[in-house]
């Protein structure tokens, strides 16, 4: 099984060198045409690299090494170049802002603090579902790496967690984007974070409810144990995932009374 790209998959790159290096790191994981890709003038032809790079990422954890680790820090650089770009159009080769949705995506391993400001922006424009997933995760990868004092990154912070927290409620969003979103949320260790994991307890999708007093559970179990038994009681006989995991982190016997 071969793999071509998250986000290309329709795009035909301007010279035959080009497709030629594309199928070949598709097929052979060939290091010469992934950097042929990669330092290309072409959008398309970058993306599909940065693309290459996380399926090499993401497949690593079952033991094969990412054949392109090597590059890791000028895949983050050009991921880096590319978010200073402006979103690429709506063609018929890709969708809307498929090139920053590439950039976020390398990044997943490779994001630092600092990359909030690439990522708030992402955040506040998501024109479609996988620049959405590619900028929810990367906030809370930048959530989960951030500890600073510095006075423009925790502002850049802050409207990340804003713009997650509107995503969570946002009934327009798929219930699995949601979850995402709150996932990423969690990611953070401010008091807005745990207030906006504590308003997901009175929303009325039992499947929210549940991830939300999961993450609280982790975040202080012997604070917050009571405001979630009081969720769980109201929760049907057979609630969805992961309530059970809440059952259990309750009282190790699925019984929340």
């Amino acid at each position: 099984m071969t793999f071509d790209s998250y986000h290309w998959q329709r795009a035909t790159l301007g010279t035959p060198e080009l497709e030629r290096a594309r199928a070949l790191v598709s097929t052979t994981n060939d290091r010469a045409s992934f950097e042929l890709l990669l330092r290309s003038n072409e959008t398309a032809a970058v993306g599909i690299a940065l693309d290459q790079y996380q399926y090499g990422e993401a497949t690593s954890r079952w033991g094969t090494p990412n054949p392109f680790a090597e590059h890791s820090a000028e895949v983050a650089a050009r991921a880096r170049v590319m978010l200073r770009e402006p979103p690429s159009p709506e063609t018929q080769q890709a969708n809307a802002g498929a090139n920053h949705a590439s950039a976020l995506t390398a990044l997943t391993n490779l994001i630092e603090p600092e990359d909030a400001s690439f990522v708030v922006p992402a955040l506040a424009h998501t024109p479609t579902a996988d620049l959405r997933s590619a900028a929810t995760t990367a906030a809370g990868r930048v959530l989960e790496k951030a500890s600073t004092t510095s006075a423009p990154l925790v502002a850049a912070l802050e409207e990340m967690v804003a713009a997650l927290e509107k995503m969570v409620f946002d009934d327009a969003l798929t219930t699995r984007e949601r979850i995402d979103a709150l996932s990423s949320l969690a990611c953070g260790a401010s008091t807005r974070v745990t207030n906006v994991l504590l308003r997901v307890l009175e929303n009325p999708e039992v499947k929210l409810q549940a991830h939300a007093a999961l993450h609280l559970l982790d975040r202080d179990q012997g604070v917050h144990r009571p405001v979630v038994e009081r969720v769980a009681r109201t929760w049907p006989a057979e609630p969805p995932y992961p309530a059970e995991d809440v059952l259990e982190a309750l009282d190790g016997d699925g019984d929340a009374s």
